[in-house]
Order: C-alpha cells, then sequence, then structure tokens
C-alpha cells in the first residue's frame, strides 16, 4: 500500500523537532472499512481498512500509549489521573456503522476509549447513509454511551 507523502512528513517532523512534554497526538478517523472508494483521489479517502486499524491500535498499546476520548487525554495532559501510559486521543467524524462493528471491537481489545463526532442529521431509528456509507442508528448510539463512549453531536 502506497504511503501518502503528508503522513511521512508528519512522522519526520515528530521525529527531528523538540516536542514539549505537554504534546498530545490526536488521531482522525472516518471509516474502518474495506471501502477502496474508487473514483476518488487517493488525499481525499477517509476508509482506514480493519486490518490496518487493528495494526495501528495493537501498535499504540505495544509502545506504552492509552487510547482515550479527547476530553480524557486533555485531562491527563493537564495533570489528571493518569494510568501511566501516554495518553493519545482518538476520534472518529460521522459516525458510521462500521465503527461499530469494525473499529469498537478493536479499541474494546486494548481498553481504548474514543470520541465520536455524530452527523445526527443522518443517524434515525432505522438505518441511513451518509456520504453512501451506512450510519450508526439510535439505538446503537444509546448502546455505546451507556459503554461510557464519549459522543459529540453535531449537524
Amino acid at each position: 500500500m502506497p504511503v501518502r507523502l503528508d503522513r511521512v512528513l508528519t512522522l519526520c517532523r515528530h521525529r527531528i523537532l523538540p516536542r514539549s512534554k505537554e504534546c498530545l497526538p490526536i488521531l482522525m478517523y472516518h471509516s474502518v472499512s474495506d471501502d477502496a472508494e474508487k473514483g476518488i483521489h487517493p488525499y481525499y479517502r477517509v476508509a482506514t481498512h480493519p486490518q490496518r486499524f487493528a495494526e495501528q491500535m495493537q501498535w499504540l498499546c505495544e509502545f506504552g500509549w492509552a487510547g482515550q476520548s479527547l476530553e480524557e487525554a486533555l485531562l491527563v495532559l493537564a495533570g489528571g489521573k493518569s494510568n501511566g501510559r501516554r495518553p493519545v486521543a482518538i476520534t472518529f467524524d460521522d459516525g458510521f456503522r462500521d465503527f461499530y462493528t469494525a473499529a469498537w471491537p478493536v479499541l474494546q481489545r486494548h481498553r481504548f476509549t474514543a470520541t465520536m463526532y455524530l452527523a445526527t442529521g443522518s443517524i434515525a431509528a432505522s438505518r441511513q447513509s451518509f456520504r453512501g456509507k451506512e450510519c450508526l442508528t439510535w439505538s446503537e448510539v444509546r448502546e455505546l454511551r451507556a459503554m461510557a463512549f464519549v459522543l459529540a453531536l453535531t449537524r
């Protein structure tokens, strides 16, 4: 799989330039699916393959990172209670159903949490879609919320 130049430059920047102890990495995802997103320029693709996502979360765990909601990670950064692992905020945009089926099980396996920004106009009692992808239903949103998952509602 080809590597994007902007991602390589980001990695190089973090290896070369000095970092403050108060640096909070934020990983942003949209879709965790095997959708090839044909017809979309690679720069604008938003799907991360489930295997790649699982590898990324495994890597974070192995190297001492704690995947957290943005709120939790900011609290740790501000001097709050830490479990001894470095915080990394994990966010998801849009509220796609593949989060529930592909990403959430991986996050649970590593005892990670995340923040999801929901496109509430595409979430309903019955399955809706947004940008050609199935979205969560309100019952799935309530289930995630009951498991202490942080959800932020957007329009």
